[in-house]
């Protein structure tokens, strides 16, 4: 009898360790889409350490979602982080690959760690591709987009547009194709692809009839963007009355970079249509924005200095009222400075450390482009050869002089004929030694074009004893 009860025992044991699910994190999941506030009060109701791996694993995704949906900035990203360690060991693409997503989110758009956050949207995206999961592709390539807007990689904006379109696609959303043919439109006019950018500009046109209004609302509040970039479009086509009318509407936009854009468009508009005095007006005013987003950076800053001297002041003025306490509060802060000071010197550390390694990146990055710009160089100059040996070489097949021709020209028509006829050109340089440039063209003449000696003759512009004098001299270099 006892021997069952044993058994039974052991297997609801092993049953509540592994497919047993705290109810709490289970209703949690199920209000995280449509009401992330109620997911948060639920979770807060969570008994942490009384959780199993799996759940805390869980909890720390659904934390870090809520914190995201709800524009909240949690103190740390240490909860995401020991998921994320879980899951690596434990979890499946599905639960790994939005823990890293949602891990990014929070450190671009909470701690502004923009490096990190990349970093972390960089693996979610190969999860995503990997397990070709749909709407988390969708939502890493925005993020993705945005990341590389910011830091100004236009090659890596259109990258993550185009994917952005071809996922929205794969997913049917009307609305997300619209905004990523207004990202593709957006980076391809930061990069002076005028016609690219009107291309995606008339077919977000076409696909804007099709979309519900009501489901417009996130893409027309970056729709000021159309105009800016309807505004360059209309300046590289010379209308520039029309472009002036359309920057004007990019300065109302609420993102900071589009105004500064529009207004440094203006002036420039200003400038071709020779409005000098706008122009300068102009310049004023972008210069008078740029000091006010100073002047408020340093009067926020003035703010949070104020709010701690006040909150010193308090401090100051509660030690001396619960003076009884004040061994222990002062052993207390001594802790906390401490501590402070340890976070800081880590942090420290922590950026001189990526700082070396931006270093390191950019001088790599610095190598590379000398060296493809020397490559660059070297291809022109082996394509501006070529060039001239296919004259050359066209020269001959017509049967024209070339006795005019430099010693470059000559050389050129040499290496095209290596190109040419590269099993001709080996066979001549087993066959002979040390043969000269005027040799290897007489060659060319007799082997390749089947000139005879008169035709020799009235192409180098010599007579017809110097080329027998000269097939003499080559017969006399072969092995």
């Amino acid at each position: 009898m006892k021997k069952p009860l044993i058994i039974l025992t052991i297997m609801l044991v092993v049953t509540g360790c592994t497919g047993w699910q705290n109810p709490l994190i289970k209703q949690a999941w199920q209000e995280i889409d449509d009401k992330p506030e109620a997911a948060r009060t639920i979770l807060a109701k969570v008994h942490y350490n009384s959780l199993s791996e799996s759940d805390k694993a869980e909890y720390g995704l659904l934390s870090a979602i809520v914190d995201y949906e709800t524009s909240r900035k949690p103190e740390n990203d240490s909860l995401i982080s020991a998921s994320i360690t879980y899951y690596n060991q434990h979890g499946d693409d599905w639960h790994r690959g939005r823990a890293y997503f949602y891990r990014g989110a929070v450190r671009m758009f909470k701690f502004g760690n923009i490096p990190e956050a990349v970093g972390d949207f960089k693996v979610a995206e190969t999860i995503a591709e990997k397990s070709n999961d749909e709407e988390l592709k969708s939502r890493v390539y925005e993020r993705l987009f945005y990341a590389n807007f910011y830091i100004g990689s236009n090659t890596s904006v259109i990258k993550y547009a185009r994917k952005l379109l071809n996922s929205s696609t794969h997913l049917n959303d009307s609305t997300m194709m619209l905004k990523s043919m207004l990202m593709c439109a957006t980076a391809h006019a930061d990069m002076d692809r005028m016609d690219s950018a009107y291309a995606y500009i008339k077919k977000g046109i076409k696909l804007k009839k099709d979309v519900d209004w009501f489901r417009l609302v996130d893409v027309d509040a970056n729709g000021i963007r159309w105009y800016l970039t309807m505004a360059y479009i209309r300046k590289a086509q010379g209308q520039y009355d029309s472009a002036i009318e359309l920057a004007k509407v990019g300065m109302t936009d609420i993102d900071q970079k589009t105004r500064m854009k529009s207004m440094q468009l203006l002036a420039e508009l200003y400038e071709q249509t020779g409005d000098k005095k706008q122009a300068e007006e102009t310049k004023m005013q972008l210069k008078e924005y740029e000091d006010s987003m100073k002047y408020v950076k340093l009067g926020m800053q003035m703010i949070d200095w104020q709010n701690t001297f006040d909150e010193r002041q308090q401090t100051q003025e509660f030690y001396r009222q619960t003076a009884w306490m004040q061994g222990v509060i002062t052993m207390i802060v001594i802790l906390a400075a401490l501590a402070i000071g340890i976070g800081l010197w880590l942090h420290r550390r922590k950026v001189r450390r990526l700082s070396h390694q931006l270093d390191e990146d950019a001088q790599s990055t610095n190598e590379l482009r000398s060296k493809m710009g020397l490559l660059e160089n070297r291809m022109e100059r082996i394509s501006n050869t070529l060039l001239i040996g296919t004259q050359m070489y066209n020269q001959l097949q017509q049967r024209q002089c070339i006795a005019e021709a430099t010693a470059k020209e000559q050389q050129s028509l040499v290496d095209y004929f290596t190109q040419l006829r590269p099993k001709r050109w080996q066979e001549w340089k087993r066959k002979y030694s040390s043969l000269s440039t005027a040799q290897y063209i007489f060659l060319i003449m007799q082997d390749d074009l089947h000139y005879d000696d008169e035709a020799i003759a009235n192409a180098l512009n010599v007579k017809r004893t110097s080329v027998r004098s000269m097939r003499s001299r080559i017969k006399s270099r072969e092995r």
